[in-house]
């Protein structure tokens, strides 16, 4: 093989490796800005989340979307204008399976919806079933008050009664009441119909929606995971396919099924994704090794650029492999105040190898975590809806700074380059043209010399021929048109008409030449 195909070459420069990590970040702040816009935008026009997906977003009631629809809805609710579709998409969809669900765009809401629905079966067989209960008949046949609200129906009931009921009928379910309520709200007019139930039934919400969350469940599969991997890292990158640091419903149920676990995968994700955010992280899967794992990212992307460059600063014998002495000794030099001995025993190889003087890591055990996002990132990520609208305020009262830092940021880069003076690169130093050299004491040219010395430089342009094309060129254009090459019948006609006509012998005896 060629030389630039080792693995010992370097195939990305440190600016470059830097530069993708900024257009990283910068990736996932655009994710974050897009779906915290759209969702200010779904409660300030539908009032909740949950509301917005069944009557704008889904209202056909099939419980997903595509991005054609999606797109769609952003453009007759003006949104497409505020939030980059894209980044929106990518956002929601975190299984990368080509569709949303309630799950995504309102997690908590369709936690407390699911298990609504799954009481409403286990008790009366369906969510329309509780609607004929002796609780819910007698409250909707006495007048009912809600305030200011006054209601007189059999065929309606406010949602303050119906939650009331729910309570006596020893209803206590998960998630946000608040949100499952609205969605069952339509109209937002305060009030709850058995039509209304009766779309409820129609959902078939995720298997890890209905699951009670158990810890035992968990264990099993995280112990079953360190029995066959040895540490935490190895267990997770088997789950972290792609890694990114964070691993959706699928990939769980993938990665469970390669480890040929039968228990309740469900609960165990419930137990886990307590925050119902609909994917896991490290820090969720060992929160000691993540913490060590992330203090030496930060570390060395600040010192060195990436986790790559750094262990390539590490190496000084270049055989592309580092011990536990060497990486402890590059560690107290750059002076990080994290742990390397569970660095090492994190990111090493956990095979039956006793001496540690033996062990060793490489560039592809490190180099992964330059693809995790930062701590900032996930943080932001993790805020939820509640914060959505501060957020989103923020963002957009900062958009006028952010335009005139910008400017201020290129009028002070300009004015560094300019007086830097850099020097030119290969290209500019072989297609320049040549300084004209002049001596200091040798007087200017005046206008009558180069008026002369233009004149010779045409002249000899016409002598040899210079321009002789663009000559050429020009008088055709002067010449004037013809009908040879269009209508040659024409130029014909023509010619026969300014001929002169031939004197006959006839003509000739009767008008003699005088």
């Amino acid at each position: 093989p060629r030389p630039c195909m080792a693995k010992s070459f370097e195939s990305l420069p440190p600016l470059v490796i830097v530069r993708r990590q900024r257009r990283l970040r910068e990736v996932r702040s655009r994710q974050r800005v897009a779906k915290s816009v759209f969702l200010k935008g779904l409660i300030h026009k539908f009032g909740s989340c949950a509301r917005a997906w069944r009557r704008g977003i889904d209202p056909n009631g099939h419980f997903y979307i595509d991005k054609l629809i999606l797109r769609h809805f952003c453009r007759t609710q003006e949104l497409d204008k505020e939030v980059h579709l894209q980044s929106l998409w990518t956002t929601l969809d975190t299984d990368k399976d080509g569709r949303v669900g309630l799950q995504d765009v309102a997690p908590l809401g369709a936690v407390a919806l699911a298990s609504f629905r799954a009481w409403c079966r286990r008790l009366r067989g369906s969510c329309r079933g509780i609607w004929n209960l002796p609780c819910l008949v007698e409250a909707r046949a006495m007048p009912q008050k809600d305030g200011s609200v006054q209601l007189m129906s059999d065929r309606k009931i406010l949602v303050r009664k119906f939650a009331d009921c729910l309570k006596v009928l020893g209803w206590q379910g998960g998630g946000d009441q608040a949100e499952m309520l609205s969605a069952l709200d339509y109209y937002n007019a305060g009030f709850i119909s058995e039509a209304d139930l009766y779309w409820l039934d129609t959902w078939e919400p995720p298997l890890f929606l209905t699951a009670e969350a158990s810890e035992e469940a968990w264990n099993e599969i995280r112990d079953s995971l360190l029995e066959r991997f040895g540490t935490p890292l190895n267990a997770w990158r088997h789950l972290d396919v792609d890694g990114q640091n964070e691993v959706s419903w699928a990939e769980f149920v993938a990665g469970c099924r390669r480890i040929r676990y039968k228990g309740d995968t469900g609960a165990a994700w419930r137990f886990i994704d307590n925050d119902a955010s609909g994917y896991i992280s490290m820090e969720e899967f060992s929160p000691e090794h993540y913490n060590v794992l992330m203090s030496f990212k930060e570390w060395a992307s600040g010192l060195y650029g990436s986790v790559g460059n750094a262990f390539k600063n590490f190496d000084k014998e270049g055989d592309g492999a580092l011990t536990l002495s060497i990486l402890r000794r590059a560690c107290q030099k750059g002076k990080w105040s994290g742990d390397p001995q569970l660095l090492f025993d994190s990111v090493g190889p956990s095979g039956p190898v006793r001496d540690n003087k033996l062990k060793q890591i490489t560039v592809d055990d490190v180099s992964f975590l330059d693809l995790w996002p930062d701590r900032e990132d996930r943080d932001q990520d993790d805020q939820g809806v509640e914060g959505v609208e501060a957020e989103a305020d923020e963002l957009i009262a900062e958009e006028p700074k952010q335009g005139a830092q910008a400017a201020q940021a290129a009028q002070a880069t300009a004015e560094d380059t300019k007086a830097l003076k850099l020097t030119p690169t290969v290209f500019e130093r072989l297609y320049a043209p040549a300084p004209v050299k002049r001596c200091a004491s040798a007087p200017t040219l005046k206008k009558e010399e180069v008026r002369k010395s233009e004149q010779k430089a045409k002249q000899v342009q016409r002598t040899y021929h210079y321009n002789h094309c663009h000559t050429q060129l020009k008088a055709r254009q002067r010449q004037p048109k013809t009908a040879k090459g269009k209508l040659p019948w024409l130029e014909k006609l023509y010619r026969i008409s300014h001929e002169p006509i031939p004197a006959t012998d006839a003509q000739t005896r009767h008008n003699p030449v005088h």
